[in-house]
């Protein structure tokens, strides 16, 4: 209605506008007479069609503006606009009320034409049209359609040109009443003409708002069902009684029940105990109740659907509103099984993250700075930056002044590549404290394989890498001492080799070994045995050069590499001067302790290769030399020498020939008779025998003292003994021998823990009679460990086995022990033996051992017999047993039996 008020009064204003146009442009005889009378028109009043102008414009742009009212509603909902708009009216009303007050003088009558007023009509229509364009807050008016346009305009127009046909045209002729009867008819018909058109716009905006409204209510109806259809929820439509009355295509799938097993069904027939649990079933039941009196309700329901698996469902139910009445319930039903598992799995993966002990850095690769969107505790705890001083920044803060440029440059290269990336770096604490930082980089990618966000995991190593530095401290140096070890003294000398062949200079290795260090560490204890090698360590530093080396080998041993001599003879005055500082007290838990040491000195010379076997041989010359020092009386130094590399070459050589003669059973016995003065065999001493395959036979004298150095004496023992026991047990099965086989007893073999138990093996292993054998101990056995030795010669005499004392009168102390050992024999040396022609004192010896021994009722034997006046003399002294070439050599075993036959026979 409002708005075909506002078209006609817009088309009224227009064809009021254009009749002001024409009253001064067409010719008088055109107009209608009766209501518009031909006037002059003064010059002055030539403005007037310029108003009339003015006003179609204006009634134009009202009309252009109302049409599109949409995108100027602001514009006319102004003040202005409705200020405009009153204003109009009231001067368009006030040139109505004079144009119709009743006309006095010509002045007035020229003033107050029939132009002024269709202009003063325009004026006012124009106003009432721009108050009624204006509309209230929140009111829309319906858009203007073109055909109201055109019914406007065409019957507008009409009614118009029927006023002017009747008023204009029929008039013509007529005076007084009729005239105006006529002239009144068709302003009547004009009048008449226009309300019809309004009506007529009023029907059709009527008809335009229907079906509209038609309209609307179909694309509502249509948007609802979609929604209901396309939803990917499930929907269900309820009535207050609780029973399904409709769902949409996504329920059966989403429930897991069929639409038949829905519709028409009550909800506690379709949640049974089997689906759902009697307290989930009294929530819904209590929801239910609630939404019907206008509340919306939201729960979890867990579900099981028949044979299927459970699900977890989140049901929203919502009021169906009618009148503001509730009318039935819509349920929307959506399965957040997986939801819920992923949730969880989610908040299981959150929380992992959360405990972790190793920091977790998350950053948004999309960001030009990829600045931190996460981090978890145990970043703060590493680094000590809370998450509010990282979250925006860029990862770059842990970054510090020993951090490597070229692993940050990797790490930036990284993220711009969307790579993996796992370095170990130096980072800084928020405190300003460096940490070794162990860090794994890995961008998160989209479905399209871009690179969203990038993990770093960050582990603090700092710990490790210590202790990774400790340890190749450790690896490389002496841990009570802190010196150089084995390892780092290579490097040094290798590098002092380098420089002094570099230099053409000279290069010493000083091997110091302390003197009786072992029983100091002994008696009174490691713990003063490591202080006092400190105090050591200490004494040899003093007075050293940066470019020396003092190293520590182990135990008691110490090497110092001496580079850049000049002389030789340096090396010599700095070994002078370590043993004299030496010889100072060293003050060490309350001791006062006195040390010496020996010192070998190998020189290297310029022309001298430096490789690692340079560097062994040195060492191992040096070592020589420091043996010879020991030999020379200790407390002193030797220089290796080149005659010296080759006797400890010949003995290294005939130590490990000797092992490979006593491992693979290369050695031989040989047995040398035992005769009493009557010329009878008495016994059998074994003597071992070694006959090397290019060197020939090599005596006794020169590895049986090399054996006792090496320990090798022990196995050669074992074998000696197990040899002999089968080769006597043959003779005595053979009837050749009934007496006892004497073997010589190394004193380090006869003093192990295991001799007695290895004895009693070896004998029980040849089934040989312990009655037969006889050990010959020498006097040094007595000297060591006096008590103990007397004690296992107890134990052997209860064994059955007899002790003899191998070369008598060579030892200083056997003399006071002999009232108490069980010894049944003792053996003059061949020393004695050897001079009794030529030297009376040695004569008196022998003649004395004799004596001693006949007052102790102990046998003698006499070794070393190879002439006839010895013997004759060892017989007028009365000796039991002779020994020695001018008797019978020493014989193989083969050689032995034929002997032993032939006395046997001639027996």
């Amino acid at each position: 209605m409002r708005q075909a008020s506002l078209l006609v009064l817009l088309i009224t204003s227009l064809v009021l506008a254009l009749i002001n146009i024409l009253v001064v442009f067409l010719p008088q005889a055109a107009l209608p007479h009766m209501l518009l009378p031909y006037t002059p028109i003064p010059p002055w009043r030539m403005a007037a069609p310029l108003v009339s102008v003015l006003l179609l414009l204006l009634t134009l742009g009202l009309m252009w503006i109302v049409y599109h009212q949409r995108h100027w509603r602001a514009g006319l909902h102004s003040r202005l606009s409705r200020r405009g708009g009153w204003l109009a009216v009231m001067l368009g009303s006030l040139s109505l009320t004079l144009w119709l007050w009743p006309a006095e003088g010509a002045a007035t009558a020229a003033l107050f034409t029939p132009m002024t007023l269709a202009s003063s009509l325009d004026v006012m229509l124009l106003g009432a049209a721009l108050l009624l364009s204006s509309p209230a807050q929140d009111e829309s008016l319906p858009p203007l359609s073109r055909t109201m346009l055109i019914t406007g305009a065409l019957g507008t127009t009409l009614s118009v040109t029927a006023w002017w046909l009747i008023s204009g045209v029929l008039p013509q002729g007529l005076t007084g009443r009729a005239g105006m009867l006529v002239a009144s008819l068709g302003l009547g018909v004009g009048l008449l003409g226009i309300g019809l058109t309004h009506q007529l716009i009023v029907s059709l905006s009527l008809m335009s708002i229907r079906s509209s409204q038609t309209r609307e209510l179909h694309i509502s109806e249509q948007r609802f069902r979609s929604l209901f259809t396309q939803n990917p929820d499930a929907v269900i439509s309820i009535d207050l009684d609780g029973v399904h009355r409709s769902i949409n295509p996504a329920a059966e799938a989403v429930i897991g029940i069929d639409a038949a097993a829905l519709l028409g069904r009550s909800l506690q027939q379709v949640l049974t105990p089997e689906v759902v649990s009697h307290q989930a079933l009294e929530r819904v039941v209590a929801a239910f109740e609630a939404v019907k009196s206008g509340q919306i309700q939201q729960y979890e329901l867990y579900f099981t659907p028949p044979s299927q698996a459970p699900k977890t469902l989140d049901v929203r139910l919502l009021p169906i509103l009618i009148d503001d009445r509730v009318q039935g319930v819509y349920g929307i039903v959506e399965d957040i099984t997986q939801l819920q598992r992923d949730l969880e799995r989610l908040n299981v993966l959150e929380r992992s993250i959360e405990a972790s002990s190793n920091a977790v850095i998350i950053t948004d690769a999309t960001q030009p700075e990829h600045p931190v969107i996460y981090v978890n505790p145990a970043f703060t705890r590493i680094t000590g930056y809370r998450a509010d001083q990282v979250l925006g920044y860029s990862g770059s803060f842990l970054e510090g002044p020993e951090t490597d440029p070229k692993q940050a440059a990797r790490i930036q290269a990284s993220l711009d590549q969307g790579q993996e990336l796992a370095l170990t770096l130096r980072n800084y604490r928020f405190d300003g404290t460096p940490f070794w930082n162990q860090l794994f980089i890995s961008p998160v990618r989209d479905v399209k394989g871009r690179a969203t966000h990038f993990v770093g995991i960050m582990n603090d190593i700092t710990e490790r890498k210590d202790q990774e530095a400790r340890l190749a401290y450790h690896a490389s140096h002496d841990v009570l001492t802190g010196l150089p070890n084995r390892a780092l003294l290579n490097d040094r000398l290798q590098q002092g080799l380098a420089l002094a062949r570099r230099h053409g200079h000279v290069l010493a290795v000083l091997f110091i070994d302390l003197d009786e260090f072992k029983p100091i560490n002994d008696t009174l204890g490691h713990e003063i045995g490591d202080q006092l090698l400190i105090s050591v360590t200490r004494c040899l530093s003093r007075g050293l050069r940066p470019s020396d080396t003092l190293a520590r080998l182990g135990g008691d041993e110490f090497v110092l590499v001496l580079p850049d001599l000049h002389e030789s003879s340096e090396a010599s005055e700095v070994a002078s001067r370590v043993l004299h500082e030496l010889v100072a007290p060293h003050r060490v838990g309350g001791h006062e302790l006195y040390l010496s040491a020996s010192i070998g000195i190998a020189i290297s010379h310029a022309s001298g290769t430096t490789s690692d076997e340079q560097n062994g041989k040195l060492i191992q010359q040096a070592d020589m030399a420091m043996y010879e020092a020991k030999q020379e009386g200790r407390n002193t130094y030797h220089q290796f020498s080149a005659d010296l590399d080759s006797r400890h070459s010949q003995r290294l050589t005939l130590r490990n020939e000797l092992q490979e003669a006593i491992t693979q059973e290369r050695l031989a016995l040989h047995y040398q008779p035992l005769l009493d003065a009557d010329g009878r065999l008495d016994g059998l001493e074994a003597l071992v025998r070694w006959q090397h395959p290019t060197k020939g036979a090599i005596p006794p004298c020169d590895f049986i003292p090399l054996a006792e150095e090496t320990g090798q004496i022990v196995a050669l023992n074992q074998w000696v003994m197990a040899r002999a026991c089968r080769d006597v047990k043959d003779l005595l099965a053979q009837g050749l021998f009934n007496g006892r086989v004497s073997i010589n007893l190394s004193p380090m073999a006869f003093h192990r823990a295991d001799f007695l138990a290895g004895l009693k093996q070896t004998l029980e292993t040849a089934e040989f009679c312990h009655e037969h054998l006889e050990l010959e101990l020498t006097e040094g056995i007595l000297m060591r460990n006096t008590d103990s030795a007397i004690e296992r010669i107890h134990e052997l005499e209860n064994l059955g086995v007899s002790t003899a004392i191998d070369d008598f009168g060579t030892g200083f102390s056997s003399l006071s022990y002999l009232r108490y050992l069980p010894i049944k024999k003792i053996k003059v040396d061949r020393s004695f033996v050897s001079n009794l022609g030529h030297n009376t004192k040695d004569a008196a010896i022998c003649k004395g051992i004799i004596t001693l021994a006949k007052e102790l009722e102990l046998q003698v034997v006499a070794e070393g017999v190879e002439t006839q006046a010895q013997l004759d003399y060892l017989k007028a002294q009365c000796c039991d047993l002779y020994q020695g070439y001018l008797l019978a050599r020493p014989m193989s075993l083969e050689r032995l039996m034929p002997w032993l036959s032939a006395r046997t026979g001639s027996a």
